[in-house]
């Protein structure tokens, strides 16, 4: 993932919950409806998907809404939001 200037220029995030499945977000899918105070993407497709992303200097927090869809069956309520780090577009070290 990467971030500037409040927006999103690269997305392409698989989030896997243990080994029961996957959730797939790719910004091709979506369109920048947001930018302030935290920035939003709507599914192109309208099925009501929503991505939530805010920002500080130590991380980038993406968090999901309404994507059942984008996910294999059964394991949504377990895809929580995840933190980036803005400097490499990876999992941020939380400490």
């Amino acid at each position: 993932m990467r971030v500037a200037s409040n927006e999103v220029q690269a997305l392409s995030w698989k989030l896997w919950v243990s080994r029961r499945g996957s959730c797939a977000f790719d910004l091709a899918d979506f369109r920048q409806t947001r930018k302030a105070p935290h920035i939003e993407l709507q599914a192109r497709d309208d099925s009501g998907c929503k991505l939530m992303v805010w920002q500080d200097p130590r991380r980038v927090t993406l968090a999901h809404a309404n994507c059942q869809q984008r996910c294999t069956p059964g394991i949504y309520e377990e895809a929580w939001p995840v933190m980036f780090d803005p400097g490499n577009g990876m999992c941020a070290q939380v400490r």
